[in-house]
């Protein structure tokens, strides 16, 4: 698992090379930080306070990452099967940042190869399939809906 200390650092070349405004690149690894460090690397809205960040802000624990990952799957899913392009991508993406932060290597080197994206009808199926594998146990949604919705987990 990351330490903060990784997690800030990745935080602060993402904003220094990527545009975070359109590519919400970052928002996963980002909602793991204080505010303090956010406020320094101006990624919060002037509006935002520290209570209303407290509210909403990630936990940067093994068990609250493999959740969100988890949790995040039947969105993810969603798009791919509805065939919308650009969110089912940025979906991987999210799960890229998450599998970093778990040094999750394995998953992470497969999640960021091209040719996986559009194998099984495409729109990364077999990503999050294999993603689904391995932290199916995390999923805290309705299993039944999920399920029904998605397909075994």
């Amino acid at each position: 698992m990351k330490s903060y200390e990784e997690v800030l650092e990745k935080a602060k070349y993402m904003k220094e090379h990527y545009n975070i405004e359109t590519q919400l690149a970052g928002w996963d690894i980002f909602e793991l930080l204080e505010f303090k460090d956010l406020k320094e690397l101006d990624l919060l809205k002037a509006q935002a306070t520290e209570e209303e960040w407290n509210k909403n802000k990630g936990e940067l624990t093994e068990e609250y990452v493999k959740k969100e990952v988890a949790n995040y799957l039947s969105f993810a899913f969603g798009k791919a099967h509805n065939e919308r392009g650009i969110s089912a991508n940025r979906s991987i993406y999210h799960f890229q940042n998450w599998l970093w932060v778990l040094e999750d290597y394995e998953l992470l080197v497969f999640a960021q190869d091209d040719s996986n994206y559009g194998k099984d009808g495409g729109y990364g199926i077999t990503i999050l399939r294999k993603i689904r594998d391995k932290y199916k146990d995390f999923i805290t949604k309705d299993k039944e809906e999920f399920i029904k919705e998605y397909g075994e987990y």
